[in-house]
């Protein structure tokens, strides 16, 4: 098996993102989880993204993911 390291330019990325979707990724990879597990199982990262970019209701869910946290001092 061969193994690469592959370098992203995540600022040209994001430019060619709207800001409402960008908002949304840390929350959209939180719930999808790596590249070789994933909640849309046979779906693909494609589907949940394209979803992303179209649905509103789907962004808001997303970019709400991780917002507030209540912790107490208690284990």
């Amino acid at each position: 098996m061969q193994h690469r390291t592959r370098y992203l330019d995540l600022t040209a990325i994001g430019r060619g993102l709207e800001q409402k979707v960008c908002s949304t990724l840390s929350g959209y990879h939180a719930f999808s989880g790596c590249d070789s597990t994933g909640t849309f199982t046979g779906r693909g990262k494609v589907a949940g993204f394209k979803l992303l970019q179209e649905d509103e209701s789907f962004r808001s869910t997303m970019a709400g993911i991780g917002q507030s946290l209540k912790m107490s001092a208690e284990h």
